[in-house]
């Protein structure tokens, strides 16, 4: 077995991905394995191989991306062969779709696997074979995804044009970047005015509607302008509630989750409700940090921003003091003088709380809740929760159980 049949084989074998080495009239160099060729539909399909050739020798020189019906192909054209890797999908697929497909390039008794992967990751294996296949172990591969610049600018300036036409013909203004800081600034701060002011809760949030609504059309579809409207609205709030100082590790989790709930969403009802929910949560953040920040000193907000970003690690007052450079004495007196508690029941209560959510929204067992949070053995775990929370982890478990996480 060669260099190359070894490499192709291996990286089938490990990650699904199928690839072979052809000359430029698409006869066959290396494959993966003996008598595949007989049902890949690069080779059973005459006119996906021509096509594929056809796209190779276009983007020379770089890895073309060629989709087929939702099925991807990338081709690479070297100095005496093609490479040409695929079929990969970038989105899930039904077994009967992937039948359906195969079929339809002539293969009838046997699939190859077409594996559901991340583009980065998929990318990140196709320039490792290129590194061993041409032995360029000093350049990285290059990918065309199929837009070239000159070609972007001829297709969105005369739509740029258009639009702006369009807006000026109906009137319509977008909303200011100053009317985006104030909302956010709103939002943030918390501010009171008076009942119809934009600093109130109901103010504030229809303020945000009537900025996505002069935002434009983002899309024909108003599910999608609403999806689009949210995910921008989340961003920002994101960035808005770091620069007031909420950690960041909260700010990303919360961004995270929404966007990941966003995804799921059917209706605009429920996409926008969740939005101002959310929202809210960012503001909540925002205000929260800030009210740490004007009552502690800045060694003891680090080490509450360590202690959050490390929750789930062994955490000692030696550490912490070593990491925000200052002797651990010091801050052992300033964080019990401003927090009313030392630094290790601080940090104990810490992760007593996150444990808490574990057992309300998630089913892992006890024991293991506790080795998350580095408080094992169970026993251990035990007690320090009775201590900060008066009950064991099972009665908690039992009484704050989240009844939609159970149905779910």
């Amino acid at each position: 077995m060669d260099k190359i049949t070894y490499l192709l084989k291996y990286i089938y074998r490990l990650w699904g991905m199928a690839g072979r080495l052809v000359d430029a009239q698409g006869g066959l160099l290396a494959v993966l394995t003996a008598g595949f060729e007989n049902y890949d539909p690069v080779f059973t399909s005459a006119g996906l191989l021509r096509e594929l050739l056809r796209w190779g020798r276009k983007t020379g020189g770089r890895y073309g991306a060629f989709q087929d019906d939702g099925y991807w192909y990338y081709v690479f054209q070297g100095p005496e062969s093609y490479v040409i890797w695929g079929p990969v999908v970038f989105e899930e697929h039904s077994e009967h779709e992937k039948r359906m497909y195969l079929k339809r390039h002539g293969v009838e008794e046997k699939n190859i696997q077409i594996p559901l992967m991340h583009i980065w990751h998929f990318k990140e294996i196709v320039a490792f074979a290129h590194g061993l296949l041409f032995e360029e172990y000093d350049r990285t591969a290059v990918f065309d995804d199929g837009t070239e610049p000159e070609e972007f600018k001829r297709e969105f300036y005369p739509k740029i044009l258009e639009y702006g036409l369009e807006r000026a013909e109906y009137g319509m203004e977008h909303h200011s970047f100053m009317d985006e800081k104030r909302f956010y600034g709103w939002l943030m701060e918390g501010e009171t005015g008076t009942k119809e002011g934009p600093g109130t809760e109901k103010g504030t949030l229809s303020t945000l509607e009537g900025m996505i609504g002069a935002a434009g059309m983002m899309a024909q579809s108003q599910k999608k302008d609403a999806e689009y409207g949210a995910v921008a609205s989340i961003t920002l709030a994101t960035r808005y509630a770091i620069a007031a100082g909420a950690q960041e590790s909260e700010a990303y989790a919360l961004s995270d989750v929404t966007l990941q709930r966003l995804a799921g969403l059917e209706s605009v009802v429920e996409i926008y409700d969740t939005m101002r929910r959310a929202l809210r949560e960012f503001g909540s953040l925002a205000r929260g940090a800030k009210k740490k920040s004007k009552s502690c000193s800045s060694y003891v907000e680090q080490s509450r921003d360590y202690i959050a970003e490390h929750i789930y690690e062994k955490l000692t007052l030696q550490e912490i003091a070593e990491k925000i450079g200052v002797h651990k004495g010091y801050l052992s007196r300033i964080f019990s003088r401003q927090m009313g508690m030392t630094l290790t029941d601080y940090i104990m209560r810490e992760k007593v709380y996150i444990s808490c959510n574990l057992l309300k929204y998630s089913d892992r067992s006890i024991a293991m809740i506790g080795e998350y949070v580095n408080l094992s053995p169970q026993s251990y775990f035990t007690r320090v929760f009775r201590n900060v929370m008066g009950e064991t982890p099972a009665q908690y478990r039992r009484m704050h159980r989240d009844k939609n996480f159970i149905e779910s």
